[in-house]
């Protein structure tokens, strides 16, 4: 953990969620190839430091086998409500739509745990002030 595993987990969840808008608008083979690499880059980043983060808040409560195991439920549950939701999503709009969606989700995430959680690993406007600035023009 040399960057510590907060600041991977959000530039992780930052680059998936960053790929995933480009890949609703990418249309080549190259760039779709490209993305998709940042993607998985960005998600494999996701997890481990994830994990990490994880595992060592259950060490210290030395309750490692219930975090993890509950870990591994709350993917699976989030992974078969994912796969149907998806499908709704597909069979109304289109698979960039779906990109789209996802990115946004997962951006909307990073946002809350930057700003309300505390983890202040990126330099990001407060909510307050980026509301202020969308809506408040001069």
């Amino acid at each position: 953990d040399r960057w510590g595993s907060r600041k991977v987990l959000l530039a992780g969840s930052t680059l998936a969620g960053i790929s995933l808008l480009a890949l609703s608008i990418v249309r080549t083979f190259d760039w779709v190839l490209l993305v998709s690499f940042v993607f998985g880059f960005g998600t494999s980043l996701l997890g481990i430091s994830g994990l990490s983060l994880l595992s060592g808040i259950a060490e210290k409560m030395k309750r490692e086998g219930t975090f993890l195991g509950s870990h591994v439920s709350f993917v699976k549950i989030g992974a078969l409500i994912s796969y149907l939701l998806a499908g709704i999503i597909v069979e109304l709009s289109t698979i960039p739509t779906l990109f789209l969606i996802t990115g946004a989700i997962i951006l909307l995430g990073v946002i809350i745990g930057e700003n309300f959680l505390g983890f202040h690993s990126f330099p990001l406007p407060s909510p307050k002030r980026l509301v202020n600035g969308l809506f408040h023009h001069r």
